[in-house]
Protein backbone atom coordinates (compact mmCIF):
# COMPACT_ATOMS: atom_id res chain seq x y z
CA UNK A 1 0.00 0.00 0.00
CA UNK A 2 2.95 2.38 -0.49
CA UNK A 3 3.71 4.66 -3.41
CA UNK A 4 0.13 5.03 -4.54
CA UNK A 5 -0.28 1.38 -5.56
CA UNK A 6 -3.71 0.10 -4.69
CA UNK A 7 -4.23 -3.42 -3.50
CA UNK A 8 -7.05 -5.54 -4.80
CA UNK A 9 -10.13 -5.57 -2.56
CA UNK A 10 -9.91 -8.10 0.24
CA UNK A 11 -12.18 -11.14 0.06
CA UNK A 12 -15.48 -10.94 1.87
CA UNK A 13 -15.38 -12.24 5.42
CA UNK A 14 -18.20 -13.60 7.50
CA UNK A 15 -19.46 -10.88 9.87
CA UNK A 16 -19.22 -11.30 13.62
CA UNK A 17 -22.04 -9.21 15.06
CA UNK A 18 -21.57 -8.28 18.66
CA UNK A 19 -17.97 -9.45 18.60
CA UNK A 20 -16.55 -5.95 18.47
CA UNK A 21 -16.40 -5.39 22.20
CA UNK A 22 -17.94 -5.80 25.56
CA UNK A 23 -19.10 -2.30 26.45
CA UNK A 24 -18.00 -0.03 29.27
CA UNK A 25 -19.50 -2.11 32.05
CA UNK A 26 -16.67 -4.63 31.59
CA UNK A 27 -14.13 -1.83 31.85
CA UNK A 28 -15.78 -1.02 35.18
CA UNK A 29 -15.20 -4.60 36.32
CA UNK A 30 -18.77 -5.84 36.00
CA UNK A 31 -19.61 -9.39 34.97
CA UNK A 32 -21.75 -9.69 31.83
CA UNK A 33 -24.91 -11.71 32.46
CA UNK A 34 -27.16 -11.26 29.42
CA UNK A 35 -27.44 -9.68 26.00
CA UNK A 36 -30.28 -8.36 23.90
CA UNK A 37 -30.09 -8.59 20.14
CA UNK A 38 -30.94 -5.57 17.99
CA UNK A 39 -31.56 -5.93 14.26
CA UNK A 40 -32.77 -3.88 11.33
CA UNK A 41 -33.83 -4.78 7.77
CA UNK A 42 -34.22 -2.77 4.59
CA UNK A 43 -37.63 -2.14 3.04
CA UNK A 44 -38.05 -4.36 -0.02
CA UNK A 45 -41.34 -3.86 -1.80
CA UNK A 46 -44.55 -2.72 -0.14
CA UNK A 47 -43.98 -4.63 3.07
CA UNK A 48 -40.85 -4.33 5.21
CA UNK A 49 -39.07 -7.57 5.79
CA UNK A 50 -38.95 -8.36 9.49
CA UNK A 51 -35.91 -9.60 11.33
CA UNK A 52 -36.42 -12.12 14.10
CA UNK A 53 -33.44 -11.21 16.23
CA UNK A 54 -33.80 -14.18 18.52
CA UNK A 55 -33.63 -16.58 15.58
CA UNK A 56 -30.82 -14.52 14.09
CA UNK A 57 -28.80 -14.85 17.28
CA UNK A 58 -29.51 -18.50 17.96
CA UNK A 59 -28.62 -19.66 14.48
CA UNK A 60 -32.09 -20.50 13.15
CA UNK A 61 -33.90 -18.63 10.41
CA UNK A 62 -37.35 -18.65 8.99
CA UNK A 63 -38.35 -15.02 8.63
CA UNK A 64 -38.86 -13.11 5.40
CA UNK A 65 -35.26 -11.90 5.51
CA UNK A 66 -32.47 -14.36 4.84
CA UNK A 67 -29.74 -13.70 7.40
CA UNK A 68 -26.12 -14.73 6.90
CA UNK A 69 -25.11 -18.05 8.47
CA UNK A 70 -22.01 -16.31 9.79
CA UNK A 71 -24.16 -13.63 11.38
CA UNK A 72 -26.46 -16.22 12.92
CA UNK A 73 -23.64 -18.21 14.44
CA UNK A 74 -21.52 -15.26 15.48
CA UNK A 75 -24.16 -13.54 17.59
CA UNK A 76 -24.71 -16.60 19.73
CA UNK A 77 -21.05 -17.62 19.83
CA UNK A 78 -19.89 -14.20 21.04
CA UNK A 79 -22.57 -14.16 23.73
CA UNK A 80 -21.50 -17.63 24.80
CA UNK A 81 -17.83 -16.58 24.94
CA UNK A 82 -18.83 -13.66 27.18
CA UNK A 83 -21.01 -15.94 29.38
CA UNK A 84 -23.95 -13.66 28.56
CA UNK A 85 -26.78 -15.57 26.84
CA UNK A 86 -29.13 -13.87 24.37
CA UNK A 87 -32.30 -12.80 26.20
CA UNK A 88 -34.64 -11.48 23.53
CA UNK A 89 -34.29 -8.30 21.52
CA UNK A 90 -35.89 -5.94 19.01
CA UNK A 91 -36.13 -5.46 15.25
CA UNK A 92 -36.72 -2.29 13.25
CA UNK A 93 -36.97 -1.03 9.68
CA UNK A 94 -33.62 0.36 8.59
CA UNK A 95 -31.96 2.05 5.63
CA UNK A 96 -29.37 -0.75 5.65
CA UNK A 97 -29.09 -4.14 7.32
CA UNK A 98 -27.81 -3.81 10.88
CA UNK A 99 -27.27 -6.22 13.73
CA UNK A 100 -25.74 -5.85 17.17
CA UNK A 101 -25.92 -6.88 20.79
CA UNK A 102 -26.62 -4.86 23.93
CA UNK A 103 -24.92 -6.25 27.02
CA UNK A 104 -26.10 -6.20 30.63
CA UNK A 105 -23.75 -6.74 33.56
CA UNK A 106 -23.63 -6.79 37.33
CA UNK A 107 -20.88 -5.82 39.74
CA UNK A 108 -20.30 -5.13 43.42
CA UNK A 109 -20.67 -1.38 44.11
CA UNK A 110 -17.46 -1.35 46.15
CA UNK A 111 -15.43 -2.92 43.34
CA UNK A 112 -16.53 -0.94 40.31
CA UNK A 113 -13.63 0.56 38.38
CA UNK A 114 -14.40 4.14 37.38
CA UNK A 115 -12.33 6.36 35.09
CA UNK A 116 -12.12 9.01 37.83
CA UNK A 117 -10.19 7.26 40.61
CA UNK A 118 -6.60 7.28 39.33
CA UNK A 119 -4.08 8.10 42.07
CA UNK A 120 -0.81 10.02 41.97
CA UNK A 121 2.02 7.53 41.67
CA UNK A 122 0.00 5.05 39.60
CA UNK A 123 1.29 3.55 36.37
CA UNK A 124 -0.88 3.35 33.24
CA UNK A 125 -1.33 0.12 31.31
CA UNK A 126 -2.92 -0.15 27.85
CA UNK A 127 -4.37 -3.52 26.87
CA UNK A 128 -4.31 -3.39 23.05
CA UNK A 129 -2.24 -1.66 20.35
CA UNK A 130 -3.52 1.50 18.67
CA UNK A 131 -4.21 1.83 14.96
CA UNK A 132 -7.63 0.31 14.29
CA UNK A 133 -9.00 3.57 12.89
CA UNK A 134 -6.06 3.91 10.51
CA UNK A 135 -6.49 0.30 9.42
CA UNK A 136 -10.17 1.02 8.73
CA UNK A 137 -9.26 4.09 6.67
CA UNK A 138 -6.70 2.07 4.71
CA UNK A 139 -9.29 -0.65 4.11
CA UNK A 140 -11.71 1.86 2.59
CA UNK A 141 -8.94 2.99 0.24
CA UNK A 142 -8.11 -0.64 -0.67
CA UNK A 143 -4.61 -0.22 0.79
CA UNK A 144 -4.87 -2.78 3.59
CA UNK A 145 -2.91 -6.00 3.13
CA UNK A 146 -4.53 -9.37 3.96
CA UNK A 147 -2.19 -9.74 6.95
CA UNK A 148 -3.15 -6.29 8.26
CA UNK A 149 -6.82 -7.10 7.73
CA UNK A 150 -6.47 -10.28 9.77
CA UNK A 151 -4.65 -8.31 12.48
CA UNK A 152 -7.46 -5.73 12.58
CA UNK A 153 -10.18 -8.38 12.83
CA UNK A 154 -8.30 -10.34 15.49
CA UNK A 155 -7.96 -7.23 17.67
CA UNK A 156 -11.50 -5.95 17.28
CA UNK A 157 -13.03 -9.34 18.00
CA UNK A 158 -10.89 -9.97 21.10
CA UNK A 159 -13.18 -9.38 24.05
CA UNK A 160 -12.02 -7.12 26.89
CA UNK A 161 -12.58 -9.90 29.40
CA UNK A 162 -9.70 -8.92 31.76
CA UNK A 163 -11.83 -6.13 33.25
CA UNK A 164 -13.79 -8.37 35.59
CA UNK A 165 -10.65 -9.90 37.10
CA UNK A 166 -8.89 -6.54 37.33
CA UNK A 167 -11.65 -5.26 39.61
CA UNK A 168 -10.60 -7.92 42.14
CA UNK A 169 -7.05 -6.51 42.40
CA UNK A 170 -7.09 -4.02 45.28
CA UNK A 171 -4.39 -1.72 43.89
CA UNK A 172 -6.15 -1.27 40.55
CA UNK A 173 -7.69 2.16 41.02
CA UNK A 174 -9.29 3.20 37.73
CA UNK A 175 -10.03 1.91 34.23
CA UNK A 176 -11.72 2.87 31.01
CA UNK A 177 -11.88 1.46 27.49
CA UNK A 178 -10.13 3.38 24.71
CA UNK A 179 -12.66 3.74 21.90
CA UNK A 180 -13.83 6.56 19.64
CA UNK A 181 -12.05 9.46 21.37
CA UNK A 182 -8.64 7.84 20.99
CA UNK A 183 -6.00 7.39 23.67
CA UNK A 184 -5.55 11.12 24.31
CA UNK A 185 -9.30 11.65 24.58
CA UNK A 186 -9.87 8.90 27.10
CA UNK A 187 -6.69 9.77 29.02
CA UNK A 188 -7.93 13.36 29.31
CA UNK A 189 -11.21 12.09 30.78
CA UNK A 190 -9.22 10.13 33.33
CA UNK A 191 -7.14 13.23 34.15
CA UNK A 192 -10.22 15.42 34.57
CA UNK A 193 -12.01 12.86 36.70
CA UNK A 194 -9.08 12.46 39.10
CA UNK A 195 -7.90 16.07 39.00
CA UNK A 196 -4.37 14.86 38.22
CA UNK A 197 -1.83 14.90 35.41
CA UNK A 198 -1.59 11.91 33.08
CA UNK A 199 1.85 11.35 31.54
CA UNK A 200 2.02 9.23 28.37
CA UNK A 201 5.38 7.96 27.17
CA UNK A 202 4.72 7.87 23.42
CA UNK A 203 7.50 5.40 22.59
CA UNK A 204 6.00 2.85 24.99
CA UNK A 205 2.49 2.96 23.50
CA UNK A 206 1.85 -0.25 21.51
CA UNK A 207 0.89 0.51 17.90
CA UNK A 208 0.26 -1.91 15.05
CA UNK A 209 3.30 -1.67 12.78
CA UNK A 210 1.10 -1.68 9.71
CA UNK A 211 -0.93 1.22 11.10
CA UNK A 212 2.26 3.15 11.82
CA UNK A 213 3.37 2.54 8.24
CA UNK A 214 0.04 3.76 6.85
CA UNK A 215 0.13 6.81 9.13
CA UNK A 216 3.56 7.70 7.73
CA UNK A 217 1.93 7.63 4.29
CA UNK A 218 -0.73 10.08 5.45
CA UNK A 219 -3.58 7.62 6.02
CA UNK A 220 -5.83 8.69 8.89
CA UNK A 221 -9.48 9.14 9.84
CA UNK A 222 -11.41 12.38 9.96
CA UNK A 223 -12.23 11.62 13.59
CA UNK A 224 -8.58 11.82 14.67
CA UNK A 225 -8.50 15.53 13.82
CA UNK A 226 -11.75 16.17 15.66
CA UNK A 227 -10.42 14.23 18.65
CA UNK A 228 -7.31 16.42 18.72
CA UNK A 229 -9.39 19.60 18.49
CA UNK A 230 -11.38 18.51 21.54
CA UNK A 231 -8.37 17.75 23.79
CA UNK A 232 -5.51 19.92 22.49
CA UNK A 233 -6.11 22.53 25.21
CA UNK A 234 -5.27 19.87 27.84
CA UNK A 235 -2.25 18.32 26.13
CA UNK A 236 1.40 19.37 26.27
CA UNK A 237 4.55 17.79 24.88
CA UNK A 238 6.34 17.32 21.58
CA UNK A 239 4.52 15.23 18.98
CA UNK A 240 4.86 14.98 15.22
CA UNK A 241 1.71 15.13 13.12
CA UNK A 242 1.86 11.36 12.66
CA UNK A 243 2.25 10.76 16.40
CA UNK A 244 -0.75 13.01 17.07
CA UNK A 245 -2.81 11.05 14.54
CA UNK A 246 -1.88 7.77 16.24
CA UNK A 247 -2.59 8.98 19.76
CA UNK A 248 -5.94 10.42 18.63
CA UNK A 249 -6.84 7.47 16.39
CA UNK A 250 -10.41 6.32 17.14
CA UNK A 251 -10.54 2.67 18.16
CA UNK A 252 -13.26 0.11 17.58
CA UNK A 253 -12.96 -2.38 20.43
CA UNK A 254 -9.89 -0.64 21.78
CA UNK A 255 -8.00 -1.86 24.80
CA UNK A 256 -8.59 -1.13 28.45
CA UNK A 257 -6.61 1.75 29.95
CA UNK A 258 -5.82 0.83 33.56
CA UNK A 259 -4.40 2.96 36.38
CA UNK A 260 -2.80 0.90 39.14
CA UNK A 261 -0.05 1.07 41.73
CA UNK A 262 3.44 0.07 40.50
CA UNK A 263 3.28 -2.93 42.83
CA UNK A 264 0.16 -4.23 41.04
CA UNK A 265 1.52 -3.74 37.51
CA UNK A 266 2.89 -7.27 37.18
CA UNK A 267 -0.43 -8.82 38.23
CA UNK A 268 -2.32 -6.57 35.81
CA UNK A 269 -0.05 -7.46 32.89
CA UNK A 270 -0.29 -11.15 33.72
CA UNK A 271 -4.09 -10.89 33.80
CA UNK A 272 -4.10 -9.29 30.36
CA UNK A 273 -1.82 -11.96 28.94
CA UNK A 274 -3.85 -14.77 30.46
CA UNK A 275 -6.81 -13.43 28.47
CA UNK A 276 -4.84 -13.28 25.22
CA UNK A 277 -3.86 -9.60 25.32
CA UNK A 278 -0.17 -10.22 24.61
CA UNK A 279 0.59 -6.59 23.66
CA UNK A 280 -0.53 -5.03 26.95
CA UNK A 281 2.15 -2.60 28.15
CA UNK A 282 2.92 0.11 30.69
CA UNK A 283 2.61 3.38 28.77
CA UNK A 284 2.82 6.10 31.40
CA UNK A 285 2.07 7.28 34.89
CA UNK A 286 -0.12 9.55 37.01
CA UNK A 287 1.30 12.62 38.77
CA UNK A 288 0.06 15.36 41.07
CA UNK A 289 -0.83 18.55 39.25
CA UNK A 290 -3.62 20.25 37.35
CA UNK A 291 -5.81 17.99 35.24
CA UNK A 292 -3.88 17.59 32.00
CA UNK A 293 -2.09 15.16 29.73
CA UNK A 294 1.62 15.41 29.01
CA UNK A 295 3.20 13.42 26.18
CA UNK A 296 6.85 12.58 26.57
Amino acid sequence: GVGGQRRRPLPAREPQPGAARLPGHVARGERPVARQAEGGAVHQGPVAQAVDVHQQSSGTTGTAMESSPGEDAAGGSVAEAACAPIAGGHSIDSAEPIYGLVALGIGHPDKLLLNSNAQAGDVLILGKPLGIGIYSAALKQELLSPAEYDEMVASTTRLNTPGTELSEISDVHAATDVTGFGLLGHASEMARGAGLQIVIEKNKVPVFEGARHHAQSGIKTGASGRNWDSVSHMVTGQMSAMETDLLCDPQTSGGLLVSCSPEAAHSVLETFRRHGHADAAIIGRVKSGAASVRVE
